[in-house]
């Protein structure tokens, strides 16, 4: 079974010209939680059809309706490993 996560990023990053946040990177939602970038799960939908329809409810609620374009939809598997392989940690910068 698939379910879909809905996040709306909120931007504090420094990453745009003159030190603006950056919303996209072209089609992609830009997140970078070291430089300030909050990402909350906002809900689990069972299909993306529902995401996108909680997404556009979101979109007129305060805070959210500030960056009405910085949603990330993602489709997980239930019950399967996400990070099969581990990770590495990325030393912070200075």
């Amino acid at each position: 079974m698939t379910v879909c996560l809905l996040w709306p990023i909120g931007h504090r990053n420094t990453a745009g010209e003159d030190g603006a946040p950056l919303h996209r990177d072209g089609d992609t939602v830009h997140l970078d939680e070291r430089d300030g970038d909050d990402a909350k799960l906002l809900g689990v939908c069972s299909t993306p059809e529902k995401a996108a329809e909680r997404r556009r409810l979101a979109r007129l609620l305060p805070g959210f309706r500030e960056e009405p374009d910085c949603f990330v939809i993602d489709a997980h598997t239930l019950d399967e490993d996400e990070w099969p392989g581990g990770f590495t940690r990325v030393p912070d910068r200075d």
